[in-house]
């Protein structure tokens, strides 16, 4: 989940039912600004965008770690 206010991405692992977090992950916390969304790619990877004021938005890709 992307996150505007405290600027983050969080992971999040549910269980096999969906309905508890098993494990989570904080990830480029304050590095890019507001994160406002995120998209998957067959790939498994996220495209981010941002919401900066500065109009500084831009869209990226966070890709899984190779291994």
């Amino acid at each position: 989940m992307a996150n505007l206010r405290s600027q983050k991405l969080v992971l999040l692992r549910l269980s096999e039912d969906g309905r508890s977090v098993v494990d989570s992950a904080v990830l480029l916390e304050g590095e890019f600004g507001r994160l406002r969304s995120l998209a998957p790619e067959p790939d498994g990877s996220l495209l981010v965008t941002t919401s900066d004021a500065d109009n500084r938005d831009s869209v990226f890709r966070v890709s899984p770690a190779a291994g």
